[in-house]
């Protein structure tokens, strides 16, 4: 819906993108589209950076659900 009015700057983020197999099909889908320049993983939320001048490039973070500080 949101997807063709995201511009060379625009940022989106998606929230659930493992909660079932849809979400997560949407999610690697977004993450496949040519004007999707940079993706953050960030377990339960998606960050997808629209901007050309980038590298494509999707970064993954680590999740560890046990680890406290």
């Amino acid at each position: 819906i949101c997807l063709p009015k995201m511009g060379e700057q625009s940022v989106l983020v998606v929230c659930g993108i493992y909660e079932n197999e849809s979400m997560t099909e949407a999610w690697r889908g977004i993450q496949a589209l040519d004007k999707v320049r940079v993706t953050l993983d960030l377990f339960k939320y998606g960050i997808a950076v629209f901007d050309g001048k980038l590298q494509k490039e999707d970064y993954y973070l680590r999740y560890f659900p046990d680890f406290h500080i």
